[in-house]
């Protein structure tokens, strides 16, 4: 549902606002940037590189296309030092994320964890149980960030840094009422195809992955106790690839005409990923807009944002769980 609101804040952002080129120093760090062989990611890695970062790691589903990514950047960056390597990372299978996180773990250690990897398709189809959108963008993503945690947390210990665990979201959040958190079960109503193909729900499938994204983090740094620092950033539209594979070329013409007008450069929207890696823990679990902290604009009342916010939490938790036996235990937890 496209409101005014969301309208207004969408035209001031693009057209009156440009995001900061933020001059950080990652020398020592070991940064992860999922989704690098293209677009934002291969743009944020670029930075990284060029602002100094001495391990550089692009997981990308294609080893093929991550070589190419890895050239590009040696050439535009002049780094000849061997700081960059090309791993394998399918954000569709789970056996994918887990063989990553072992091999991550054999890592001196790990600073930054740009999670970018993500989807918008209107098409249907599943993979291990589960529609697209959700398990890329939401399982997926989810999973290898509690993974991660160990590991973070390890790099911070030893090293007495604070390490960032960044998520890519969108602000296209502000666009979903999201039904399915009104069902029993929330899983289950996303995994249904009958559900997915009914009226417009197909178009809001990315919207909602992008809020259940933000719920959950917001939720869950309730129960964490000390770092990393999870930062949920927005870039805003930019001419990337992102909604160019759909079946229908009247979606696909309508995509490219309003990049035509509005779309960032991917360079001014990898602005927002260097500001959400090096963000102070003033921002940690908070929604990032144009580079800086700023509230998440959801559809609901309050007191069923707070509803919605657990319940998306424990049920997305408890699917992680039946993925990964003890992985909740990752989370450091207060006193329930």
């Amino acid at each position: 549902m496209i409101t005014s609101r969301f309208v207004r804040s969408f035209l001031y952002s693009h057209l009156f606002v440009t995001p900061p080129n933020i001059a950080h120093d990652f020398s020592g760090q070991t940064i992860i940037v999922t989704g690098s062989n293209v677009g934002l990611g291969l743009e944020a890695a670029r930075k990284f590189a060029q602002q100094g970062c001495s391990k550089l790691i692009l997981a990308v589903r294609t080893v093929s296309k991550g070589e190419a990514a890895k050239e590009s950047i040696q050439s535009s960056t002049g780094r000849k030092d061997d700081f960059m390597e090309v791993w394998p990372l399918d954000m569709t299978s789970t056996n994918s994320i887990r063989s990553f996180v072992r091999r991550a773990d054999g890592l001196e250690r790990v600073d930054v964890l740009l999670e970018n990897a993500g989807i918008a398709l209107t098409y249907w189809a599943e993979y291990e149980g589960m529609e697209q959108d959700i398990k890329v963008n939401v399982v997926s993503t989810l999973l290898l960030a509690l993974l991660m945690l160990p590991k973070l947390r390890d790099t911070a210990a030893t090293y007495g840094n604070t390490p960032h665990l960044e998520i890519v979201t969108s602000e296209s959040h502000k666009t979903t009422t999201y039904s399915e958190v009104n069902e029993d079960d929330i899983y289950a109503k996303l995994a249904d195809k009958a559900h997915f193909m009914e009226g417009g729900n197909r178009f809001d499938r990315y919207a909602v992955s992008k809020l259940m994204q933000i719920l959950f983090v917001q939720e869950l740094v309730k129960h964490m106790i000390g770092g990393p620092v999870i930062t949920l950033v927005t870039p805003g539209l930019t001419h990337t690839e992102l909604a160019n594979r759909t079946p229908s070329r009247f979606e696909y013409w309508a995509a490219q005409v309003l990049k035509l007008f509005f779309a960032r450069t991917v360079e001014v929207g990898a602005r927002t990923l260097i500001a959400g890696a090096c963000a102070g823990p003033d921002s940690h679990g908070k929604y990032m807009e144009d580079g800086k902290n700023c509230e998440p604009d959801i559809m609901c009342h309050e007191a069923e944002l707070e509803a919605n916010q657990r319940k998306t939490y424990v049920q997305t938790l408890a699917y992680l769980e039946q993925l990964e036996p003890g992985i909740s235990k990752n989370i450091a937890t207060t006193s329930e």
